[in-house]
């Protein structure tokens, strides 16, 4: 397991059941969120935001016209059903949990 790059403590070690990823320098880094700067936490609820965009514009249009060809091109850029079943996390819980850190500074 990771450690965050914050604070040095394993990623299991959180308040919450979803890291965050976090861009440092060159490459991303998995990090608590209750360590992230508000920065972080609003670039990840964007990224996470924009890709749920892209994610269902892209079902939008695969069922408007399905094909083996599109299909396969869907899933080559998302993965397939078991690929997606065995994620990390739920995307209503990861988002839900970076809106609950950004409550927690927001109101402190």
């Amino acid at each position: 397991m990771p450690n965050c790059p914050y604070c040095g403590k394993g990623i299991d070690q959180s308040r919450y059941s979803v890291p965050a990823r976090v861009r440092q320098r060159d490459r991303i880094s998995l990090a608590h969120l209750e360590c992230c700067s508000l920065e972080d936490l609003k670039g990840v609820l964007k990224v996470r935001a924009l890709r749920e965009v892209d994610f269902f514009r892209d079902a939008s249009e695969l069922s408007m016209n399905p094909s083996l060809e599109k299909i396969a091109d869907f899933e080559r850029k998302y993965g397939d059903y078991y690929e997606l079943a065995e994620s990390v996390a739920d995307d209503e819980i990861s988002v839900a949990a970076v809106v609950a850190e950004l409550k927690a500074r927001l109101r402190s």
